[in-house]
């Protein structure tokens, strides 16, 4: 947090206000549903384009299934399920739409570039599994930006 409050001062750090935003060519920011507090997703401009959900929703099956995400109440279901009707209509493709939470999108979009991070075998199909390698992914490409280690 003393990080993020640093490059802030710096004025490094822009708050995205709004729905629809554009913050990078090509890149629009959405307000998504409240599974979290101004929970927002983004549409990815190209052909074709794609919407990488965030935590507006977590899996595929939430999509496929049209089943709300992970929300607070019951009111923000039907929010929830109109956020993914956006979502599929922003990228044209519910097949285009990339949940925030689920490890079938390493088998839907594998990796092509060569694995900077070789590990014993591995399967992404548990968290368990994933987790190790993510946290030492996560810690490198940080120390790759400058960044300080990080506490886990």
């Amino acid at each position: 947090m003393k990080e993020l409050v640093k490059l802030n001062t710096q004025g490094r750090v822009h708050m995205v206000d709004g729905d629809n935003v554009e913050i990078f060519p090509g890149i629009r920011a959405y307000t998504g549903s409240r599974h979290t507090y101004a929970s927002q997703y983004l549409r990815i401009d190209g052909n074709p384009p794609f919407v990488l959900a965030s935590d507006s929703v977590g899996l595929y099956l939430n999509l496929s299934a049209r089943l709300a995400g992970g929300t607070f109440s019951d009111a923000d279901r039907a929010a929830s399920i109109a956020q993914q009707a956006r979502m599929i209509e922003l990228a044209g493709s519910a097949d285009r739409v990339v949940p925030g939470h689920d490890m079938l999108q390493f088998q839907k979009f594998p990796n092509t570039m060569p694995d900077p991070f070789p590990t014993a075998d591995y399967d992404f199909e548990t968290t368990q599994e994933f987790a190790p390698r993510f946290v030492k992914a996560f810690k490198h490409a940080a120390e790759l930006c400058g960044a300080k280690p990080s506490p886990f």
